[in-house]
């Protein structure tokens, strides 16, 4: 069970990044199920390795975003 997130990502914008990623993950033929696992995880520790460099609720959408893939590519 993963537990990561914060309040962070309720910022304006952070349920389209994690509807974008759900969708590219379906795109490229992942499972429904897998999707929503491995883009809810993304997403959530995406977050968390953006809050030493903007705090727990100062970053933006596209900072996460751009946090994705080096999340991904951790994984």
């Amino acid at each position: 069970r993963e537990e990561s997130g914060d309040a962070g990502l309720g910022t304006s914008g952070s349920g389209d990044v994690l509807a974008g990623l759900l969708a590219g993950l379906l795109s490229r033929g992942a499972d429904p199920a897998q999707a929503a696992c491995w883009g809810s995880f993304a997403h959530s520790v995406s977050g968390q390795r953006l809050i030493p460099r903007y705090g727990r609720i100062g970053f933006l959408a596209r900072e996460l975003l751009d946090e994705i893939p080096r999340t991904l590519a951790m994984v």
